[in-house]
């Protein structure tokens, strides 16, 4: 039952086993039952947590939805390890499954964006403006800085003309 998998998954995620929670949440969807997003998010969570996030990303992206908190999760682990590629995939991942981008996902992306001096950081800040998602003075202060260590002035000029509007 699903509750039964339900009740399963949480223990398994109590005790921070990747692999059982892995194995019970593919068998709850293949046995055609709803896998609760928060049991995907969880997993993601301890998986990141075991240092295996990249080892079971493949078999996640594969076969289940992220829902829009493991979006989030995924955005801030990809900024913390640097990883501009593993978020631009996420970020595809969660476009194509039309669900939009969770609040909590633009900032880490914005900074991993900035630290590469990607051009998408451009774009990126126009749709956070867009959607209404509340940009900190902290936050553009702190992007400033990354502008500062990587030369980054094209987007250095959008962040300063963005606080000079406020």
């Amino acid at each position: 039952t699903a509750r039964g998998y339900s009740v399963t998954i949480k223990g398994f995620l109590k005790n921070g086993m990747v692999d059982a929670v892995l194995k019970r949440i593919l068998q709850m969807k293949d046995a055609g039952l709803h896998v609760p997003p928060f049991a995907v998010a969880q997993f993601l969570r301890i998986a990141c947590d075991a240092g295996r996030l990249m080892e079971v990303f493949g078999t996640v992206e594969a076969k289940l939805q992220l829902p829009p908190e493991a979006v989030a999760l995924l955005m801030e682990d990809a900024c913390r390890r640097g990883d501009i590629e593993f978020a631009k995939r996420v970020l595809k991942i969660s476009r194509e499954a039309k669900q939009p981008l969770p609040s909590g996902a633009y900032d880490p992306l914005l900074k991993l964006c900035t630290m590469h001096s990607d051009l998408f950081a451009l774009e990126l800040f126009k749709e956070m403006q867009e959607a209404g998602v509340r940009i900190s003075e902290g936050l553009c202060v702190g992007l400033l800085a990354r502008c500062a260590e990587t030369q980054f002035l094209r987007f250095a000029e959008e962040v300063v003309k963005f606080t000079q509007a406020r």
